[in-house]
């Protein structure tokens, strides 16, 4: 993970049973980083890159619980680009900002580095947000799946992408 997001801090609680990890990360790859000559603080700004993933004992099959992009003014974005999850209608906000949806839940056991995966998928989203929030781009320009069992079928047919566990 260090190697592709250097500014990368893992959180281990100390205890003897498995228990859920944390990761913060700026969600910035290495080749920009080093292009910029850019320093941690760099991208924290008001479009910040930062992002915070709950790493529970199974995520490997079921992924992290990603947050970030607390910025994202999701008024400015149709309904199906909204790739963030809800409670009972709301959008679920945290200090960490938006939970952000970064697969579908079959996708998760098919990935050779979840977590990798996750902040790959995450960083995309981020820009491709950033780019409508700022007049860039009229609606955020990614792979991304419908919601609900649409979104299962589009990923069953659009699997073969994913890096084979192995």
């Amino acid at each position: 993970m260090r190697e592709h997001y250097p500014f990368c801090y893992l959180t281990i609680p100390p205890t003897i049973k498995p228990t859920e990890a944390e990761v913060r990360v700026v969600a910035v790859n290495k080749g920009l980083i080093d292009m910029v000559s850019g320093v941690e603080s760099d991208f924290l700004g008001y479009y910040s890159k930062e992002l915070h993933l709950h790493v529970p004992v199974d995520y490997r099959n079921i992924g992290c619980i990603v947050y970030g992009a607390g910025w994202i003014k999701t008024e400015k974005l149709a309904n199906e680009d909204i790739h963030f999850f809800h409670d009972d209608g709301r959008l679920i906000r945290t200090r960490y900002g938006l939970q952000i949806c970064v697969g579908t839940p079959e996708s998760f056991s098919m990935m050779k580095n979840v977590i990798l995966e996750n902040v790959k998928t995450a960083e995309n989203m981020l820009i491709a947000y950033e780019r409508v929030m700022i007049g860039a781009s009229e609606k955020p320009e990614m792979i991304a799946y419908s919601h609900g069992e649409k979104g299962r079928y589009q990923f069953q047919q659009n699997k073969k992408r994913y890096i084979p566990k192995g």
